[in-house]
């Protein structure tokens, strides 16, 4: 139980990193089209920063989950390529289990139905917000992601418990 909440507390920070850094990228993205379509012929001068920040923290962070998640397989089947395309909270040791993850897959999955059309909704007023909030839609992203990995770790530890 205590590798799966480890897992999950994870995932939401990678997440909500990989928002913070994707967010970062655009306002840079944003930076080098307002440099392109300024007219020099008048003039003129042109600052802009970027913080490298959450990029080193993503970086640093993504060496920590690969090491742990390498760290804690269950199995002798330690390659690169089943490492990066299983999850370790899907691992199962016995039926028990296999039905515990069942269920929390489950009430995950539904989470992830009714939170999609729900900020899908709330993204259509992406252009009121884009003004103030530009990297509104990566947090929004983040967010559904962040809710359905939340409930399946509830889940799951609920029925873990039971």
């Amino acid at each position: 139980m205590k590798r799966v909440i480890i897992e999950i507390i994870l995932s939401v920070i990678f997440y909500t990193l990989l928002a913070w850094v994707l967010s970062g990228a655009a306002q840079m993205f944003r930076a080098i089209v307002q440099f392109e379509e300024t007219d020099w012929s008048q003039g003129g001068e042109f600052y802009f920063t970027f913080n490298l920040i959450p990029f080193f923290i993503l970086g640093l962070f993504s060496i920590f989950y690969a090491f742990y998640s390498f760290k804690t397989r269950s199995t002798n089947k330690r390659t690169l390529k089943w490492m990066f395309t299983s999850m370790t909270e899907y691992s199962e040791g016995d039926e028990r289990e296999s039905i515990i993850t069942s269920k929390a897959t489950r009430a995950g999955y539904y989470t992830y139905g009714v939170t999609v059309p729900i900020f899908m909704i709330i993204l259509v007023f992406s252009p009121f917000f884009n003004e103030h909030f530009p990297s509104y839609p990566f947090y929004t992203l983040a967010a559904i992601l962040n809710i359905s990995t939340i409930v399946y770790g509830v889940v799951w530890v609920r029925e873990y418990r039971k």
